[in-house]
């Protein structure tokens, strides 16, 4: 069974590799951040009540970066990870676009690859014109064929 496939508990049951991964890297690079979005993983907010918070609050990135040699002015930081690929469900890239617009903040995209343990770091608007005319990848996953963009470590 491939990981898209398995429930939400079995597939966060050892907690996020990728999220893990991005705390490490931003301590190493002196970056001061703070958590920001919900993490289902630890969070305490039982699945029932989760799906009644406007999707713009759930939909929020995973940090708020305030201090960062990348930027001169806070950024928000959403992890994704995968194994040799990352399936980005399309209707969650479409709420970033949106929230990016909404509150004129940009959004950073964090990829991290545990096949290859190799991460890379994505600006929303690199990443929107990639799947505009780099032929992106696209394709369904899990029982509800949920359409994603597939984006692979060598494209990004």
């Amino acid at each position: 069974m491939t990981t898209h496939d398995k429930s939400f508990e079995e597939r966060n049951s050892r907690g996020s590799l990728a999220e893990n991964h991005c705390r490490y890297f931003m301590n190493k690079e002196n970056w001061e951040w703070f958590r920001l979005g919900f993490d289902m993983i630890d969070s305490k907010v039982p699945k029932e009540i989760f799906w009644k918070i406007p999707k713009i609050l759930r939909s929020l990135p995973d940090f708020i970066v305030v201090g960062s040699n990348k930027e001169p002015f806070p950024f928000m930081l959403e992890v994704k990870g995968g194994k040799d690929v990352i399936n980005f469900k399309k209707v969650d890239f479409e709420s970033y676009c949106k929230l990016c617009n909404k509150l004129n903040i940009c959004i950073y995209f964090y990829f991290y690859f545990s096949t290859f343990n190799k991460a890379k770091l994505v600006r929303i608007d690199l990443l929107d014109k990639m799947i505009k005319y780099d032929d992106v990848k696209s394709g369904v996953i899990g029982q509800r064929n949920k359409p994603v963009w597939i984006l692979e470590y060598d494209k990004l």
